[in-house]
């Protein structure tokens, strides 16, 4: 397994993730048959915890998070996926999207502690 590094220029704080090689393992979740040229990263900084509690309780704050800036620069890609998963590994929602505003909505809302939600958010070229 690899890290990858991700920093945004404004903010000392790095975005910390973990290629996995077995890409196989995600077919049934997505869906889909990955080949094995896909690359599966794995959030490995407790950042995602900012975005929980952004969502949660301060939502001024949540347009400046910045692992939602990330995940909301990958719209510029042809194609992704974003899983979502606690503990069953068993995604209950699927969301087909087009633009970074459906990125934040989606993610936002399998954060919230009041109803969280395993989610696969994806976009197809």
């Amino acid at each position: 397994m690899q890290n990858v590094t991700s920093g945004k220029n404004l903010v000392d704080t790095n975005i910390i993730f973990e290629q996995i090689e077995d890409v196989q393992y995600f077919n049934k979740m997505i869906g889909k048959e990955l080949k094995n040229d896909t690359i599966v990263l794995h959030l490995k900084s407790s950042i995602l915890l900012d975005l929980e509690y952004a969502v949660n309780h301060d939502k001024s704050i949540l347009e400046e998070d910045i692992l939602l800036t990330f995940l909301k620069r990958l719209i510029k890609l042809s194609e992704f996926y974003i899983l979502m998963i606690r503990e069953d590994e068993n995604i209950k929602e699927r969301y087909r999207i087009s633009t970074k505003e459906e990125i934040s909505v989606r993610l936002s809302d399998s954060l919230r502690w009041s109803n969280p939600k395993d989610i696969l958010v994806y976009k197809k070229g």
